[in-house]
C-alpha cells in the first residue's frame, strides 16, 4: 500500500514538473501583430533582435521609452513593407526587392518614406513658390561658377600599362587645347568624365563649396574663360575651365526648387509617416500587441538573476 502511494505521488509529481515545462512555451508564443490576415508571432520578433547587441537590447530591458520606440519602428516597418509592395515602390526601384524578405528592416521603411515625399506626397508648385516668397533666405547664394572639365579616369586596381595609356590620352587632350581646339570640343571627343555631350559643362556649383582648400580656391581664381593647371588626383588627371560667374544673390525659383522641395520635405516629413502610418492601419486592419513585443525583446539576453536590473544605471 505505501508502494502504490509513493509511485502515485511520483506520477503527480511527473505531471506537475512536465506541465511546468509546457506552459512557459505555449505562454511565450503569443500574436504580436497581424496586417492584412498575417500574423507576426514572438519566435519572429525573437528571430529578428537576437543576433542584435545586447547593449541596445539591455536599453530596451531598462528603458520603457526605448521599448516603445523600438517597438512602433518595427511595426512601421512592416506597415511599410506592405505598403511599398501595394504602392509599386518596387516595381519603380526593383534592386530593393529583396529588402522586403527581412521581418524588419528599417532602411526600406525610410526609403519607402522618401519616395512617397517625391511622388504620392510631392509639394505642388503653389507650395514652393509660397516658400520661395515668405522664405528668401533659402534660396540666397553666396555666388556660384559654372565649370568644364575634361580629363581621364583608370580604376582602382589598374596596372601601370593601364595608367600609362590613360596618361598618354591625357598628354593628347593638352596637345589639342594647345593647338587652339575649343575645349568642349576637345571635352566631348577625348575625355572620359561623365561630362561628355554636354562640352565639360559640369553645370553651377556654390563658391561656398569650394573655398577652404587649395584646388578650390585655384578654380575661384580663374575668370571666364581661363583654365586651370592639371589637377592630379589618385585615379585621374584633369583639367577645368570656367564658363561664367554669378555674384552673391538669391537664386531664381527654378534654380532654387531642389532646395525648396528638400525643405518642404523634411519639414513634414513626421506627419506624412504619421499619417501614412494610419492609412495602411486602417487598410489593412492591422493591429500590434505592444506589451507583447517588449516582452519578448526584453527576454533576449536576459540576466538570470533578476537583482543585475538594480546594478542597471
Amino acid at each position: 500500500m505505501i508502494s502504490v502511494v509513493f509511485i502515485s505521488l511520483r506520477v503527480v509529481l511527473g505531471l506537475a514538473f512536465a506541465a511546468c515545462l509546457v506552459v512557459p512555451v505555449e505562454a511565450a508564443e503569443e500574436l504580436v501583430a497581424e496586417i492584412e490576415g498575417q500574423k507576426y508571432l514572438t519566435s519572429d520578433v525573437r528571430a529578428a533582435y537576437i543576433a542584435d547587441n545586447p547593449d541596445l537590447i539591455a536599453q530596451v530591458r531598462y528603458d520603457d521609452n526605448a521599448a516603445r520606440t523600438l517597438a512602433l519602428d518595427w511595426y512601421r516597418a512592416q506597415l511599410f513593407a506592405r505598403g511599398a509592395r501595394d504602392d509599386g515602390y518596387f516595381e519603380a526601384n526593383p534592386e530593393k526587392v529583396a529588402l522586403a524578405n527581412k521581418t524588419r528592416d528599417q532602411f526600406l521603411a525610410a526609403d519607402y518614406l522618401t519616395w512617397l515625399m517625391g511622388t504620392k506626397y510631392k509639394p505642388a508648385d503653389m507650395e514652393l513658390k509660397q516658400l520661395y516668397k515668405l522664405q528668401p533666405g533659402l534660396c540666397a547664394s553666396s555666388g556660384r561658377v559654372r565649370l568644364a572639365r575634361a580629363g581621364v579616369l583608370w580604376g582602382k586596381h589598374a596596372s601601370p600599362e593601364e595608367i600609362a595609356a590613360a596618361e598618354a590620352r591625357f598628354a593628347k587632350i593638352q596637345e589639342r587645347l594647345a593647338a587652339g581646339e575649343a575645349f568642349a570640343v576637345v571635352a566631348d571627343d577625348a575625355s572620359d568624365f561623365r561630362t561628355v555631350g554636354t562640352g565639360g559643362d559640369s553645370g553651377w556649383v556654390d563658391i561656398q563649396t569650394l573655398q577652404g582648400n587649395e584646388m578650390g580656391e585655384e578654380v575661384l581664381a580663374l575668370a571666364p574663360g581661363e583654365r586651370s593647371n592639371v589637377i592630379s588626383l589618385p585615379q585621374s588627371r584633369g583639367l577645368i575651365e570656367m564658363l561664367d560667374v554669378e555674384g552673391a544673390g538669391t537664386l531664381l525659383f527654378e534654380d532654387c526648387r531642389p532646395r525648396l522641395a528638400e525643405a518642404l520635405s523634411q519639414r513634414f516629413r513626421a506627419d506624412v509617416r504619421r499619417r501614412r502610418i494610419d492609412e495602411l492601419a486602417a487598410k489593412y486592419k492591422a493591429s500590434m500587441n505592444l506589451d507583447a513585443f517588449i516582452a519578448v525583446v526584453r527576454s533576449i539576453h536576459a540576466p538570470e538573476d533578476p537583482r543585475v536590473r538594480a546594478s542597471q544605471p
